[in-house]
């Protein structure tokens, strides 16, 4: 009896699954302040994919196609915010580098350290610039978190796109017409 209400339920379960998916994604990058600039397309593509999601929970076959259709737009916006992060990467990095640069000519250079020695003053000195200069999470943005925004929405896309074969199509409704075997 389970595993029969499962297979009956098995769209509606998983369209439940992706939306709570984009409802855990909207949640942490509201949590984590991703919402300046050109961040906002993360947030409102996960409010997107959520409102969709949920739409999508609708047994009606053309709905079902704009919706899957809007799913492959969200799945594009991820591998966007991909390549944003690896471009905000790259810029960082160079960022830190010429940080550590200056700290460290700043430290050799410096008269106080014509030995060369590092002091413990000069030490935290370093670490907090080059601390600021790599940053924190958001400063640093993960590569790959973005794919999550592509890949619920590509899942979304397999359960429309299976769930195809289960709906009923629709018809018009009309006179019928039956086949008499006449004998003729």
């Amino acid at each position: 009896m389970l595993l029969t209400n499962l297979r009956r339920n098995t769209t509606a379960l998983l369209l439940s699954f992706v939306a709570a998916g984009f409802a855990f994604l909207l949640a942490e990058l509201l949590l984590i302040g991703h919402t300046e600039g050109s961040q906002l397309v993360a947030t409102s593509a996960s409010a997107v994919g959520l409102l969709l999601a949920l739409l999508a929970l609708v047994p009606q076959r053309t709905l079902r196609f704009v919706v899957a259709g809007l799913f492959v737009l969200l799945a594009l916006s991820g591998v966007y915010g991909a390549f944003a992060h690896k471009t905000d990467r790259i810029e960082r990095r160079e960022e830190a580098s010429a940080a550590l640069a200056v700290v460290e000519s700043s430290v050799v250079d410096s008269p106080a350290n014509a030995t060369g020695a590092v002091t413990p003053a000069d030490a935290g000195e370093t670490k907090e610039v080059v601390g600021e200069a790599l940053g924190s999470f958001a400063e640093n943005p993960p590569i790959l978190s973005p794919l999550a925004l592509s890949g619920l929405a590509v899942l979304g896309i397999l359960v429309l796109l299976n769930s195809e074969a289960s709906l009923p199509v629709l018809t018009t409704p009309g006179p019928t017409r039956t086949a008499r075997a006449t004998g003729d």
